[in-house]
């Protein structure tokens, strides 16, 4: 009997933390199915080229995860880019993992495109059993060597492995996330208008991060600013400390996802490369300042949530409790409340 995959496509514009979470979901269900997994991160925005492998492009292969085995789609040739039916080929609705997990499938190929983290594949389960799972897919990826150096270069330059370093991760989306945008709301791009006001509260957010420490470590703490945007990149760059690695982003509004970069000695693969840099980096700190964001999750996972050491921009904001009080209540039973 010929072998069976599962194969990870993510859409185009997915960026790397989506696509990981992503990965971790398939090697959980391809272990559920008895079956090795295909990464095809492929076709991306990304890159102008659209035969390049995202993953074997900037991450180290390897043979195998959590048990399952792993293999990387190379080349132009897309068996399972056609629509769903094509002999051998099953696209999957979200919706029909659950029913695989018991029944099975016959088809050679079953290709996962949208989000497809644990509890998107998996509904209900074990919060804390999903997070030891997701720990323990990460520490089977790493950047490829020459990334390797680049980040090490830049961490041992900055201090950060004998200093207290703070990361500012803010996710803009670069006009992916603006009113009227299929992302809207992802992020609370409101708080956004005001810099000034903004400014402040991720320096108060800052403050609170360092008050335990002692003065001296307080004082030299090193802030690591990430973000995708020119113009936020600017700001957050006022605050105390702060040092950098990306200095190139898209033009305004272009969204995260854009390769057509125009500048001199400046390409799309340098450009992810900035990318993937900070998104390891970001776990080589030892709090956060961030909004949501699926960037960050490799260095929330892997550092057990900076140990405790972070802080949501968007939770400081007046109207954020009251509207969390609401979502409580909503999910408290009727019965509950009318004692």
């Amino acid at each position: 009997m010929a072998e069976k995959f599962v194969v990870t496509r993510p859409f185009p514009g997915s960026g790397i933390g989506s696509n990981l979470v992503s990965l971790a979901g398939a090697v959980w269900l391809a272990g559920r199915l008895g079956r090795g997994v295909i990464v095809d991160w492929r076709n991306s925005n990304f890159l102008r080229d659209k035969t390049a492998n995202l993953f074997t492009e900037f991450l180290e292969p390897v043979d195998e995860i959590q048990g399952v085995q792993m293999q990387y789609a190379e080349g132009a040739d897309v068996p399972w880019d056609a629509a769903d039916g094509t002999e051998g080929v099953r696209v999957l609705d979200l919706l029909e993992v659950g029913r695989l997990i018991t029944s099975g499938s016959d088809e050679r190929y079953l290709v996962l495109t949208p989000f497809h983290a644990y509890e998107r594949i998996g509904a209900g389960g074990d919060a804390l059993e999903r997070f030891r799972r997701l720990r323990s897919f990460f520490a089977s990826i790493a950047p490829r060597e020459f990334l390797r150096r680049k980040i090490d270069e830049f961490a041992a330059s900055h201090h950060f492995d004998d200093s207290f370093v703070i990361a500012v991760n803010i996710a803009t989306g670069n006009g992916d996330y603006r009113r009227g945008s299929p992302f809207y709301g992802r992020v609370k791009v409101e708080v956004f208008d005001h810099r000034e006001r903004f400014l402040r509260m991720v320096s108060y957010a800052r403050a609170m991060a360092l008050r335990r420490l002692p003065d001296y470590l307080r004082e030299s703490a090193v802030t690591f600013v990430a973000t995708d945007d020119a113009t936020m990149h600017e700001l957050l760059l006022r605050l105390p400390n702060a040092v950098t690695r990306r200095t190139v982003f898209p033009p305004p509004g272009a969204g995260r996802s854009f390769a057509d970069y125009d500048v001199p000695g400046y390409t799309d693969r340098e450009a992810f490369v900035d990318i993937v840099a900070d998104h390891f980096l970001l776990a080589r700190c030892h709090a956060v300042v961030r909004n949501p964001s699926m960037f960050g999750t490799y260095g929330l996972v892997s550092t057990n949530f900076y140990n405790g050491n972070l802080r949501n921009i968007e939770t400081l904001y007046p109207g954020y409790l009251g509207r969390a009080a609401v979502r409580r209540a909503r999910r408290i039973p009727t019965r509950l409340r009318r004692k």
